[in-house]
C-alpha cells in the first residue's frame, strides 16, 4: 500500500501552517508535519521566518546552520528519508516553497546537486564579462556543449558549466531521468484574497519587529560580520530593510515600509506560482471561516479513505 502524502501549500502569511496543525487535531491518521519552506530549514532567524513553535510532530524545522549547503535535492532526500523510514501511513508536508512541494509531487532531475554558492557566482560572473563571453568560456571547457546550448539560453548555460565545475563532467554525460516519489499525493493550496492576504502580510510584520526582530537580525549580522555573502538565509523576507536600519543607512519607518513591500511582491508571485499548478486543489477564501476548514476537512477524509 503507497503511503499518503498531504501537501498544504499557498503564500506567505496564508496560514498553511495553522491548517495544518488542525488537521492533526481532527485525524487520528496524521502524526507529522514537515517542512517545505526553504527559510525555515535554518535555526537562525526564526521569528522572521515563521518557524512554529516546535513540537515532536515537527521534521525538518531549524535543523541547519545558516553556512550549511541546502537545496531542493537535499530536501527531497531528507524528506522521503523520514516517508520511508516511518511507520505511519500518511503525512503532512507544508510551506511555500514552490520548487519544493513541485519536485517531491513530480520529481525532481537524478542530475547531481551543485551548491547555491557556485551558482551565485557563475551568475555574477556571466553579468560581468556578458553572455557572448560567458558561452565561449563554457564551450572552451567544455567543448561538446557548442551548438547544444543556445549562446542566449542563460539558465541553461550557467546550469552546464556549474555542472562541468563541480564534477569535472559534462551535463551530457548525466541521466536527464527524474526520481520521483513512490506516493499518493493531496495537493491543497491556499488560495486568499489579495487584499485579505496582503493586510495579513502587513500585520504579521509588525508582529515581527514588536517581537524581537531587530534582535535577531543583529545577533544573525554580527555572524556574517554584516556583508552579504551569498547565505540563503539572508533572503528571508524583511532581513536586508531591518538589517538596513541597523547599518544606518534608512529609518525604521523606511525599513518596515519596504520590507512590507517586499513581501507583497512575494506573496503575489507564490499566488501565481501556486494558481497554476494543475494538480493542486485552490481554496479560494478572504478569511479563516468554518467553511474553509470543513472544506479541507472534505477533501483530507476523501483522500484518506480512498
Amino acid at each position: 500500500m503507497r503511503k499518503k502524502v498531504i501537501v498544504i501549500s499557498g503564500p506567505t502569511a496564508s496560514g498553511k501552517s495553522a491548517v495544518a496543525e488542525w488537521l492533526l487535531t481532527k485525524f487520528a491518521s496524521l502524526n507529522q508535519i514537515i517542512n517545505a519552506d526553504s527559510m525555515q530549514i535554518y535555526k537562525e532567524l526564526p521569528l522572521l521566518t515563521a518557524v512554529p513553535e516546535l513540537k515532536d510532530y515537527h521534521s525538518l524545522y531549524a535543523v541547519k546552520n545558516y553556512d550549511q549547503h541546502y537545496s531542493m535535492g537535499v530536501w527531497f532526500d531528507e524528506v522521503t528519508k523520514i516517508i520511508n523510514g516511518s511507520a505511519e501511513e500518511a503525512f503532512i508536508v507544508v510551506g511555500g516553497t514552490g520548487l519544493y512541494i513541485k519536485g517531491l509531487i513530480q520529481g525532481i532531475s537524478s542530475m547531481p546537486d551543485v551548491p547555491i554558492e557556485l551558482r551565485k557566482k557563475l551568475q555574477q560572473e556571466l553579468d560581468d564579462i556578458g553572455i557572448n563571453s560567458f558561452y565561449k568560456y563554457l564551450c572552451s571547457i567544455d567543448p561538446g556543449i557548442e551548438n547544444r546550448i543556445k549562446p542566449t539560453d542563460r539558465q541553461r548555460m550557467v546550469r552546464a558549466a556549474e555542472i562541468f565545475l563541480h564534477t569535472g563532467k559534462s551535463i551530457r554525460s548525466f541521466d536527464h531521468t527524474k526520481n520521483q516519489a513512490p506516493y499518493d499525493f493531496l495537493h491543497i493550496t491556499l488560495d486568499p484574497e489579495r487584499k485579505y492576504l496582503y493586510n495579513r502580510c502587513e500585520e504579521r510584520f509588525d508582529y515581527f519587529v514588536k517581537n524581537g526582530a531587530l534582535e535577531e537580525v543583529k545577533a544573525f549580522s554580527e555572524k556574517t560580520k554584516g556583508k552579504r555573502s551569498g547565505y540563503m538565509l539572508e533572503n528571508a523576507l524583511g532581513y536586508g530593510e531591518l538589517l538596513s536600519f541597523l547599518m544606518g543607512d534608512i529609518s525604521l519607518e523606511e525599513a518596515i515600509i519596504k520590507a512590507k513591500q517586499k513581501t507583497r511582491n512575494y506573496a503575489k508571485r507564490q499566488l501565481t506560482w501556486f494558481r497554476g499548478q494543475g494538480e493542486a486543489k485552490k481554496l479560494q477564501y478572504d478569511c479563516f471561516s468554518e467553511a474553509l476548514f470543513s472544506e479541507v476537512e472534505r477533501q483530507v477524509t476523501q483522500f484518506l479513505k480512498a
